[in-house]
Order: C-alpha cells, then structure tokens, then sequence
C-alpha cells in the first residue's frame, strides 16, 4: 500500500512540479498513442521512469516525516491514523480521476483516427 501511494503521489504532485519547472519534458499524448504500437521498448521505458518517480517520491515522503516527527508527537495514534486514511483516500481520488482521463484521452484519440 505504501509504494503504490508513493506511486500515486509521485504522479499527482511530484511529475506536474517537475514539468512545470521544466526538468521534464512536457510530451504530446497523440503522438504517444502512435508511437506506442510501433516501439515495444517504450513500454518498459515508461514503467522504468515510473519506478524511478516511485522511488524518489518514496524519500521525499520518508525525509518529510523525518522533519515532521516531532510535530506529530503531539497528535493521539488514532487521529494520526485517521489523518492518513484520509489523506489516502484524497491521494486515490485524485489518482482516479486522472486516469478516468487517460481513457477519455484515448477514446477521443479514436475517434479521431
């Protein structure tokens, strides 16, 4: 559960940040959708940098309980338990929106062929 909510997080905030800060580059959805039939290898080059995001926002989240440890001291173990159920629930909703839109993306892309 915890690598997927890395996953998740890593996807909804950590690859936005970056493209907006232009350490990533933005990349055109239809022209993947083309070239993803054609490049076998593409496959597994997106589930690496997948990976990779995973693992970075895994520390990121592990430094930032690091520094918030002693700000938690001062919440009961059931209302920390509570706000990370929570906050997981938001994380996936959030996930699920997004690829709700995948397949709209790619269902559009369809049609338009």
């Amino acid at each position: 559960v915890a690598g997927v909510t890395a996953n998740r997080l890593g996807s909804l905030i950590l690859d936005p940040l970056l493209r907006k800060l232009r350490f990533l580059k933005l990349k055109d959805y239809r022209s993947f959708l083309i070239r993803e039939k054609d490049d076998q290898k593409l496959d597994a080059l997106v589930a690496n940098s997948g990976l990779y995001r995973t693992f970075f926002t895994a520390g990121a989240i592990y430094l930032i309980a690091l520094m918030s440890s002693s700000a938690t001291a001062y919440l009961t173990r059931q209302g920390l338990i509570t706000a990370f159920v929570i906050g997981g629930m938001v994380v996936f909703l959030f996930a699920f929106k997004k690829e709700d839109g995948y397949i709209h993306s790619r269902i559009e892309a369809a049609k338009n062929k």
